[in-house]
């Protein structure tokens, strides 16, 4: 009787370890479909890449907070190199698959101006030249310089350029060489006007094949009708 009891029981442990291997070998079975140690390999990857991505989503979303600001009636100390980063952010999208953007900021005094308005112009520039070089992608340099008593800021691309007589009209209300339905050519000519009423200067040179040059210039002390809190304001600063 003990011994029947006893081969019973190796019976019993020897059914619990097929059990057993048989369930190592179903889970076995399990990770080799999910590929599961490549999955462990890239997740370090993937989180950081989520970071990052929240981090993108952040900034867009507080630069933007700043563009809704466009038409407030009061000016600001603002630094250039900042407001150009912020319209760049908001421009990302437009520019990602058609061009390398190269930046070259100079050390620049504050400046007085409607910051959201800047940014409009900025924002408007970037657009164009994106456009301009979406059949062929190239390069978009932005280059800033202290001269005087202004700072200047170049925004030249790669693109298809200008006709040359278009050039004159380019700044013209609805004057626009886009296919109709792209463009309301008013955009260049707002943005001469909003860098005109801050009393600078907006102007452009362009190569047909070889890409296109605006340059904007802008007085440290602001627009002419900049009140005069805002004068004494960056004086003191």
């Amino acid at each position: 009787a003990v011994a029947t009891f006893v081969e019973l029981l190796e019976k019993i442990e020897a059914a619990k370890i097929d059990a057993l291997q048989a369930q190592v070998t179903a889970t076995r079975a399990v990770v080799d479909d999910l590929d599961l140690e490549f999955v462990l390999e890239d997740i370090g990857e993937l989180i950081r890449e989520t970071i990052e991505g929240g981090d993108r989503i952040r900034k867009i979303v507080a630069d933007l907070k700043d563009f809704s600001h466009v038409d407030s009636s009061e000016t600001t100390n603002s630094d250039l190199n900042e407001l150009i980063e912020k319209t760049l952010s908001v421009a990302r999208n437009e520019l990602k698959y058609c061009a390398e953007v190269e930046t070259d900021y100079g050390e620049l005094p504050t400046i007085v101006c409607y910051g959201g308005k800047i940014g409009q112009v900025f924002l408007n520039l970037f657009v164009n030249a994106a456009q301009a070089m979406k059949d062929a992608p190239g390069t978009l340099k932005i280059c800033t310089t202290a001269e005087g008593d202004s700072v200047k800021c170049t925004v030249a691309d790669s693109g298809c350029g200008i006709e040359e007589e278009n050039l004159g009209k380019i700044f013209d209300p609805f004057f626009t060489t886009k296919a109709v339905g792209e463009g309301t050519g008013l955009g260049l000519n707002l943005s001469y006007k909003i860098i005109e009423s801050h009393g600078g200067q907006l102007s452009v040179e362009s190569t047909v094949g070889e890409g296109t040059c605006f340059t904007v210039v802008l007085p440290v002390a602001g627009p002419p009708q900049a009140s005069d809190a805002s004068r004494e304001e960056r004086t003191s600063s």
